[in-house]
């Protein structure tokens, strides 16, 4: 005799509700607190001993890689080197969990601790605090991070991953590869926090002549904005003019990897703002896409094309950005820190950038002086009068030296021993001529 359907549903309830006392899965209330005790996002990582990964709730512990097939994805996790599964979590949530040993990890950025412990969930009570704390303190409190190159991701995924991933600015950029068009508005998105803003920009491209990041667009996209142009033109830096008279931002995309034929022409001639030295590879490798342009070409590296840039008088400051286009990146992994004056606004960071009061990281924050004056600022100096130059280094991850470069050549270098954090290079300097220094 069948069994009635309604009957059939409550058996079937009944085995799962079996099933799951009998693989001893708790419930267990998470929440992540910031060092004031307020609830913050985060990314967060549980598993078991065997390195099986456990989602929140309303989160996939087999969540789909995203791509250009999904283009205006909304992420919930991220996969990071060789399949590690993270979720996004804003604050609190709840997790089913085995008992036993587990290895949880939170991360959140790059000034707070990293958070990697073994707890036994069966002495938890069914509720778990995690405190996390920054490891240290800027200098100065006026530095905002941001990632000036972003696609695919829809408001909402930059605002928790920025939250996340402690990162102030995220410029997500719409493309002729993009289906985002419609979310140009010339103004920061409503759904922005006060520090965390999300604002919709474009990467105006041609393969040969090169990419380049518009960044605080106020009245449209630049045409053509939806398809790839034919042609070599119009050049990249047609763009520029009325980007500038708008208060924007132009800087060359994904340098290191791909530096395009026009750049040095543009930046002769101003129209280019920054070059986004930090992105999709090394700056200490050679240009992966050169040889695709010309081939019997051989390029320096991204980091020694900018030295030279740089001796030749060109006052070009460097910007970061990851290109992200799916979940395997993180926003933010590449980012740059602007010394904002006044208030924290988008207009603000803007003007940071195009003064060249920035750094550019992808875990060490950088503090570098000479006498006082920070990034961007230009010192009038006399033929040898001593300048002081100071330069601090906070590392969440091991770096292996502190170095000043003056003109392109070592200058000096301080070595950092495996497990030390902090390091500080301080040194006089006097001038024979004209420089330029970084550290």
């Amino acid at each position: 005799m069948p069994i009635p359907f309604k009957r059939l549903f409550l058996f079937l309830l009944i085995i799962a509700f079996a099933c799951d006392r009998q693989n001893g899965l708790s419930p267990v209330t998470v929440r992540v607190l910031n060092e004031n005790n307020q609830l913050t996002a985060a990314r967060v990582r549980f598993t078991n001993l065997e390195g099986h990964y456990f989602a929140p709730e309303n989160h996939q512990a087999d969540f789909a890689i995203t791509d250009a097939t999904i283009p205006e994805s909304e992420e919930t996790g991220v996969v990071m080197d060789y399949e590690r599964r993270f979720a996004y979590i804003d604050g609190e949530f709840d997790i089913n969990l085995p008992t036993g040993l587990l290895r949880i990890e939170v991360l959140k950025g790059y000034s707070y601790k990293i958070y990697d412990d073994t707890l036994d969930i069966s002495t938890l009570d069914g509720k778990l605090d995690i405190q996390l704390n920054k490891w240290f303190k800027p200098p100065e409190d006026n530095w905002y991070s941001g990632d000036v190159h972003v696609h695919y991701i829809n408001p909402e995924t930059a605002l928790l991953e920025m939250k996340a991933e402690d990162l102030n600015v995220c410029n997500v950029l719409i493309s002729d590869f993009t289906v985002d068009h419609k979310r140009f508005s010339g103004e920061i998105e409503p759904i922005s926090e006060p520090e965390h803003i999300v604002y919709f920009g474009q990467e105006f491209r041609e393969d040969r002549l090169g990419h380049v990041n518009l960044l605080n667009l106020k009245e449209r996209l630049i045409e053509p904005s939806k398809d790839a142009r034919e042609y070599h033109y119009p050049l990249n830096m047609s763009a520029s003019d009325e980007v500038h008279e708008n208060g924007g931002h132009i800087s060359w995309a994904h340098f290191a990897a791909w530096p395009g034929l026009e750049g040095p022409l543009a930046i002769v001639l101003k129209k280019i703002d920054a070059v986004e030295l930090l992105c999709t590879i090394d700056p200490f490798h050679e240009p992966i896409f050169v040889s695709d342009i010309v081939p019997e070409v051989r390029m320096n590296s991204g980091l020694r094309l900018w030295y030279r840039l740089l001796n030749c008088g060109i006052k070009i400051p460097a910007t970061a950005g990851t290109d992200k286009m799916n979940n395997q990146v993180s926003v933010g992994a590449n980012r740059v820190f602007a010394q904002v004056e006044k208030d924290f606004t988008y207009d603000n960071w803007i003007k940071a950038l195009n003064d060249g009061k920035t750094f550019i990281s992808n875990s060490p924050f950088l503090s570098f002086k000479i006498d006082g004056q920070g990034p961007g600022s230009q010192i009038n100096a006399s033929v040898g009068e001593s300048h002081q130059i100071t330069v601090e280094v906070w590392s969440q991850l091991p770096i292996d030296r502190l170095e000043i470069i003056v003109n392109g050549e070592l200058l000096a270098e301080k070595s950092i021993s495996w497990g030390e954090s902090h390091a500080k290079l301080e040194i006089p300097y006097s001038p024979e001529k004209s420089v330029w220094i970084a550290a």
